[in-house]
């Protein structure tokens, strides 16, 4: 199966993108600093590339592997189930502290007042939430049906319930969109969908604040698996992957699609000519290429699902840890989190990947399939 190192890099940078949001809204810094709040944006848009990256990476094993649905899925509940388990297990513990020590003198803190609601609902409901996090459907079940379902535990986890809905359909929209007419069929499912899920969020806002639902992160799945499938046709037919890069991440950008612009620019680098590129391009590409496929953006790009779950319980940790929290600048917190936080949350993923990520991936490898899913291409 080809591999795309260039992904495994892309996934670093973004997991990364989403700690360093995190901390913004920790401290509360993108308040009051435009660059904070650019950060802090600019995390909900690394997880909406996140999401594409998935559509294409799923849509890419599908036509890559040979094998059956129970043993897909048995891989992608290995890959993603036993470090959530854990992630939510240390999750439970840190929010539980951090509403303690952030109590009633930081009432006015947001990231406080966020941890007090998550702990009083893991505490109300606790089985509920267990049972559903297990099933990894967490995401499916609206805030007015059971309180924080999308974030008790670690808050991060309302994007795993939505790759997982999406792992469960993939194999039905790759199998479709090779058929005749498949594309406009998925491409009509999806938008119509979307349409739906809009209207009822516009109505009731407070049902889902994220897109856990799949019919709400739809469209970027879409992206992705259209990618995938253009993918044999385009690679190696870009001539000025600078110049394109430049001006589909500049248009899609003043159109507000961000992650799209950002996936435009990802696909120019991707399917680049390396031949006889012009010394710019040329450039262009070497300074990409260490960027996404360097050793140290392989390194974390392996641990970047790691990185993602565990670093919020870090950060609520840390925030309980630092005493007169409350009263500090906006800055000082910043400062003092991102200090404690990132090279905790480095050593905790590194963990949690080599303990249980790694050998779980490898043990849900283990059964050979003996008939194809989806038809190799």
């Amino acid at each position: 199966m080809d591999r795309y190192p260039a992904l495994e890099g892309l996934r670093a940078w973004l997991a990364w993108a989403v700690v360093a949001s995190h901390v913004m809204q920790a401290s509360e810094l993108y308040e009051t600093s435009h660059l904070a709040a650019w950060l802090f944006d600019f995390g909900e848009r690394a997880v909406e590339v996140f999401i594409i990256l998935s559509g294409f990476v799923v849509t890419h094993l599908l036509l890559s592997r040979q094998e059956t649905y129970a043993s897909y899925l048995r891989r992608r509940a290995f890959r993603l189930l036993p470090a959530f388990i854990v992630a939510c297990l240390v999750g439970a513990a840190a929010v539980s502290i951090a509403a303690h020590a952030l109590g009633p003198a930081t009432a006015q803190s947001e990231w406080a007042r966020h941890a007090q609601a998550l702990a009083a609902a893991q505490a109300e409901h606790p089985w509920a939430h267990a049972l559903l996090h297990l099933t990894m459907l967490h995401g499916l079940v609206p805030n007015t049906v059971l309180p924080m379902s999308q974030y008790a535990f670690t808050p991060p986890g309302w994007s795993l319930s939505l790759e997982w809905q999406f792992y469960l359909l993939a194999p039905g929209v790759v199998w479709l969109w090779r058929r005749r007419w498949g594309p406009v069929l998925v491409t009509a499912a999806v938008l119509a969908m979307y349409a739906a899920y809009a209207a009822v969020t516009a109505a009731h806002p407070q049902l889902w604040t994220n897109p856990s639902l799949l019919p709400g992160a739809a469209p970027f799945f879409l992206v992705g698996v259209a990618s995938r499938f253009a993918a044999p046709r385009c690679a190696g037919t870009i001539a000025h992957p600078l110049a394109l890069a430049a001006l589909a991440f500049a248009a899609l950008t003043a159109l507000g699609l961000i992650a799209l612009g950002l996936w435009a620019a990802m696909l120019a680098v991707l399917w680049a000519r390396r031949d006889g590129a012009g010394r710019i391009d040329a450039a262009a590409l070497a300074l990409a290429d260490h960027a996404l496929c360097s050793p140290a953006a392989q390194y974390f790009g392996a641990r970047s699902y790691s990185v993602y779950l565990i670093h919020v319980p870090i950060l609520m940790l840390a925030s309980a840890a630092i005493g007169g929290f409350a009263q500090m600048e906006a800055h000082h917190k910043a400062y003092l989190l991102a200090a404690v936080a990132i090279p905790a949350s480095v050593v905790a993923a590194h963990v949690l990947y080599a303990a249980v990520e790694r050998p779980m991936i490898a043990l849900g490898a283990r059964r050979p399939a003996p008939r194809a899913l989806v038809a190799a291409q």
